[in-house]
């Protein structure tokens, strides 16, 4: 495949990355047995103990498109019920095996640096693969891959009169739903240009892509003057087009030439809580508050004085934040085609919260180190990233947070049987309320949190146009009512569909709801196209309608929505 040009970028989708965890388990001998690629065998007989009779085996092979087999492939598998990953590597002959496992569904994933990354049943980049169901003491063979080799980018950075950009950032772009709109994700690691301009990026996976370089802002190939250059040749990554990009498509004629007189300087000083020079690193991000795509971030570090400066920075609306842990800032800036100057940046050390837990609904064993109390930040532009925090959870169940910054909301996370029912403090109900932090005053000492097991859960099957069950799908349900359309809400809930076309999705508040299984979106971890409000609409004429109410289960029976 070539290099084209694309339409703008405001109206493309980038591909999807799907995301991926892995299961950690310990390594057994392996029953022997033959089966077709994909088919669990018969109970194997061991002579060991009962545990052992019980655990499960994949196998596979992992080789390339001519049939070489690839050793020290990695094989990530994900089990639904457990939290710790699950890593294989391939042996001389590209052979694997994961034993040991326990009874669950798993997707594989199988990689290797220079290749593509494959999910097992996967009909390309946006479409999920087939996960795998592995009963107790069952082996499943053949679940093999073949791994085309990944792309490569190629190409030359000048300056406006044609002479080589030593030392300039050449980085990939794609365009991710995060934080509740589209934006331009960085992918991978920049390359630095040779002494003759010239880059190479390698390990690309299949995709479509923005191209930007960035000319050096310190050290001895330091260009100050110039703003980040999108390809073919613009400093505006709204007008940035993409590169469409293949399995193995290896493109070598990228030129960009970096353009002068557009760059501005932004200077100040930065303070710590007691007003002495703050020491550590500082970063020059677009601010998300905008509504439009940002330029790619700006580091600085400040000097001793607690001063500091980032160059070649491009027109547009930035946030500058601390980036080291602990005490933080960050202050709106808007950058024209003049330098700023003068910015103050005093750091704070935040807020803390502390409150209880309690379960409510059937007798469960779960304990408090089984939970996790993620604080979601709800504006990236007021706290520092990554914006998930997560705090201490005492065996009698209190719980303690220091150094809360910007709007956040309280997600507590204890399995998929597990929702939120209330979370108070001071007496008023915060649940789907984004709570101020940042300074001592804004701290909370009486959060009252309710989890239960009685949520509500969506159920059922999906087909074809034939009539036939869908072993690849993602389910989306969402509710009824559009105003709870927002990032991180708690009555929108996307799920992959089992191996046998059924789905099940639990811990859902009672509501109306929308249910749809689509064949392919845009999804990571935590986050994806499930959540643009958007899709959801676009989805609503083909969805199936359920009413859920506490602890009951609803079925419906969705027929595939091809996007």
């Amino acid at each position: 495949m070539t290099s084209r040009r694309g339409a703008p970028l405001s109206v493309l989708a980038a591909a999807c990355v799907v995301a991926t965890w892995t299961l950690a388990a310990q390594v057994a001998q392996t029953p022997q047995t033959v089966q077709r690629p994909g088919e669990p065998t018969r109970r194997p007989s061991m002579a060991g103990s009962d545990a052992e009779a019980k655990t499960a085996v994949i196998r596979g092979r992992v080789v390339g498109v001519d049939g070489r087999p690839l050793r020290q492939a990695q094989i990530q598998l994900t089990g639904t019920r457990t939290r710790e990953p699950r890593n294989e590597s391939s042996d001389v002959e590209g052979r694997y095996e994961a034993g040991q496992l326990p009874a669950d569904t798993y997707t594989v994933i199988a990689s290797k640096p220079g290749y593509v990354t494959v999910e097992h049943g996967q009909r390309g980049a946006s479409y999920p693969g087939t996960r795998i169901r592995i009963a107790e003491g069952e082996v499943v063979e053949r679940i093999d891959f073949t791994l085309p080799r990944a792309a490569a980018i190629a190409g030359r950075v000048s300056d406006e009169n044609g002479d080589p950009a030593q030392g300039a950032t050449v980085a990939l772009l794609q365009l991710q739903f995060v934080n509740g709109r589209r934006a331009l994700a960085r992918i991978g690691r920049g390359r630095r240009t040779n002494d003759l301009g010239r880059f190479r990026l390698y390990g690309v996976q299949p995709g479509q892509y923005v191209l930007v370089a960035s000319a050096a802002t310190d050290g001895p190939y330091r260009m100050p003057g110039y703003a980040p250059t999108y390809y073919p040749g613009s400093a505006s990554a709204g007008d940035a087009q993409f590169i469409a990009v293949g399995a193995g498509d290896d493109q070598t004629a990228l030129d960009l030439r970096l353009m002068p007189g557009r760059a501005a300087r932004v200077s100040g000083v930065a303070l710590d809580p007691a007003g002495q020079p703050y020491h550590g690193g500082l970063l020059l991000a677009g601010s998300e508050r905008a509504g439009v795509l940002a330029a790619e971030a700006v580091r600085a570090s400040t000097q001793s004085d607690g001063t500091f400066e980032f160059v070649n920075v491009a027109p547009g609306d930035y946030v500058a934040k601390t980036v080291t842990i602990g005490a933080f800032a960050s202050r709106p800036v808007s950058v024209s085609e003049a330098d700023v100057a003068g910015l103050t940046l005093r750091a704070s050390p935040g807020s803390t919260v502390r409150g209880h837990i309690t379960l409510e609904g059937a007798r469960s064993r779960v304990t408090p180190q089984a939970i996790r109390l993620n604080f979601v930040l709800t504006d990236p532009d007021l706290g520092p990233p990554p914006g998930f925090y997560r705090a201490k959870i005492n065996d009698d169940w209190t719980f303690e947070y220091v150094g809360l910054f910007g709007p956040q909301l309280v997600r507590p996370v204890a399995g998929p049987e597990w929702l939120v029912k209330s979370i108070r403090a001071g007496g008023a109900d915060i649940t789907d309320t984004p709570m101020p932090f940042g300074t001592r005053d804004q701290s909370l000492s009486d959060v009252e949190i309710v989890l239960t097991n009685r949520g509500a859960a969506a159920t059922g099957t999906v087909k074809d146009a034939r009539d036939q069950p869908v072993r690849t799908c993602t389910v989306i349900v969402f509710a009824a009512d559009r105003d709870r359309w927002n990032p991180y809400s708690r009555f929108v809930k996307a799920a992959r569909c089992e191996p046998d076309g059924t789905f099940s999705i639990r811990g859902l508040p009672a509501a109306e709801y929308f249910a749809a299984a689509v064949d392919r979106i845009q999804e990571s971890e935590g986050s994806g196209e499930w959540q643009d409000p958007a899709v959801l609409e676009a989805l609503t004429s083909r969805a199936s309608r359920v009413t859920l109410t506490d602890g009951q289960s609803a079925s419906a029976a969705l027929r595939l929505v091809v996007r």
